[in-house]
């Protein structure tokens, strides 16, 4: 078979006949394989600490994770040229706009961001991108409806560059979240939450503004049933309102084993403290 041509048809519009399914076996298996490279990643962290090349690894998997954010907007670019030549598929959502295409959803931000932070090993953004990365893509993760085409009886499965994109951009900021405390030692405090919250809500104004102007979805504010998730009012700001509290909410739950860690250090010390006491009474 012609290379061009599987080449060509692995970066087009969604596959005929597919139905992307949660839980499925093309859902489960990035996860499994996520779940794998975390465990390598935290059994073999001390050696991957004392390489002599770790920065050079650091750099190459920032410009991975930008790169894949950046190649959405390509592939879709490419898409759009196809819908322009095939009248059948003229009426198809996918082509590159700034309507959909600007990285200004929380997971495309993050890509971009969490590449910088790791390229200069960041302390400050690690603090905001810690709970976004751990409340908008494990929300991602778990319902990728970004890969289900709306209105149409196809989506994006494992013979489309789409798909690949997708995981690998949403579990490799996971893994880069990762990298940040497993390797390079980073932690969490209630100072980083209410950093990250506070960023969370200047972002998300930003963006209900910049929908405003484009007429746009980023962030799901105009139609929050994009997400999959249908409880979300319609009102813009009904649903900015919303949006904050549940990514408080996740917020929270994200700090928690933070908040038990910090608890048992204190514990401990304290415990240690009054066993010196009482040693020197």
């Amino acid at each position: 078979m012609d290379v061009v041509y599987i080449l060509s048809n692995f970066f087009s519009y969604p596959e005929d006949g597919y139905t992307f399914k949660y839980y499925s076996l093309d859902h489960l298996v990035p996860l499994i394989i996520m779940l794998i490279i975390i465990l390598i990643l935290y059994k073999y962290r001390m050696k991957i600490q004392q390489y002599k090349h770790e920065k050079i690894v650091r750099y190459v998997i920032a410009a991975v994770i930008i790169l894949t954010q950046m190649s959405y907007g390509w592939n879709n670019a490419y898409i759009g040229e196809q819908m322009r030549e095939s009248l059948n598929k003229v009426q198809a959502p996918i082509q590159a706009s700034i309507q959909k295409d600007l990285p200004l959803s929380l997971c495309g931000i993050a890509m971009v961001l969490a590449g910088i932070m790791l390229f200069i090993n960041s302390k400050k953004l690690f603090d905001v991108l810690y709970f976004w990365v751990f409340c908008g893509s494990s929300l991602a993760l778990f319902l990728p409806s970004a890969l289900k085409v709306s209105n149409y009886d196809y989506d994006f499965g494992p013979t489309r560059f789409r798909y690949y994109q997708f995981f690998i951009g949403h579990i490799g900021i996971v893994l880069i979240i990762m990298y940040m405390i497993v390797v390079l030692g980073h932690k969490i405090n209630k100072q980083s939450l209410i950093r990250s919250f506070l960023w969370l809500n200047v972002f998300a104004i930003s963006t209900l503004f910049i929908n405003y102007a484009l007429g746009s979805n980023y962030l799901f504010l105009v139609d929050p049933d994009k997400t999959g998730i249908t409880f979300f009012p319609k009102q813009d700001i009904l649903t900015l309102i919303t949006f904050e509290t549940v990514a408080l909410v996740f917020f929270l739950l994200a700090f928690l084993p933070w908040y038990y860690k910090e608890k048992h250090i204190v514990k401990n010390k304290v415990s240690r403290q009054h066993q010196s006491i009482q040693e020197v009474a």
